[in-house]
């Protein structure tokens, strides 16, 4: 849900979420029909998004063919699209069968991801941190079954990239980075690339959107330290991306 909050009012949320043009997520989390959208409908609070079917996005994007040239195609992204995995599943495998290119980008938490290698013409997978402890402190959940998915995908999947978003305070030191090539240089090569992502506060306005504090203002990555750990990574034989 999107928030405008000089149009919220407490007499859209019958449960007191909304109080002085806030709201208290955890109240909505426990809520199940919604009323503030639906029966108290206000400018204050709306979907941020909207439903399809399947079937609708695969007619959309084959009626795009004619503008997929130069390996153009459909890039499937987050969100995390895997949290929706059945219907996942069916739209990459009916794309596929159309002969549309797809890219898959996910964080790899999906312990199924491997039945989607086939579909996926292109599959991006993140890699935040190495270290356990430190990715579930931040992260808040255990970073094995990246680490696995990006195994199985580098020694089955055509065209892998691993994607390392450089977050300041979390993994931008050259330990961390150090760390991840390490691993990375343990996996079969032919078909893996890495690519290093600065952190950007493209998604700031989108936090207060949806009544929450934003944490990491004025936080930047020395553009010469993302220079630095391509240049490391490449000295290492690892292939280095840049889109």
């Amino acid at each position: 849900m999107l928030v405008n909050e000089k149009m919220l009012i407490p007499e859209v949320c019958p449960s007191h979420a909304v109080s002085r043009s806030q709201v208290d997520r955890r109240i909505c989390e426990a809520c199940k029909d919604r009323p503030c959208l639906h029966k108290n409908r206000n400018l204050g609070l709306r979907w941020s998004c909207q439903s399809y079917r399947v079937g609708e996005l695969v007619a959309e994007a084959v009626g795009m063919k004619a503008f997929h040239f130069s390996g153009g195609g459909v890039t499937i992204t987050g969100g995390e699209a895997t949290l929706q995995f059945e219907a996942l599943a069916l739209l990459l495998e009916q794309l596929h069968e159309r002969d549309v290119n797809v890219a898959l980008e996910t964080n790899g938490t999906h312990p199924r991801l491997g039945d989607l290698f086939s579909y996926a013409d292109e599959l991006m997978i993140d890699l935040k941190h190495c270290d356990p402890q430190r990715h579930r402190e931040v992260v808040g959940h255990d970073n094995g079954m990246i680490l696995k998915n990006i195994e199985k995908a580098a020694a089955r999947h055509p065209n892998l990239t691993v994607r390392i978003p450089l977050i300041p305070d979390f993994n931008d030191q050259p330990e961390a980075v150090g760390e991840a090539i390490r691993f990375l240089k343990t996996l079969d090569q032919d078909h893996l690339s890495v690519e290093f992502l600065a952190y950007h506060d493209f998604g700031k306005v989108k936090w207060g959107q949806c009544g929450m504090p934003y944490r990491m203002a004025d936080k930047k990555i020395n553009p010469k330290s993302i220079a630095a750990y391509k240049k490391q990574a490449a000295d290492q034989g690892l292939r280095v991306k840049t889109s």
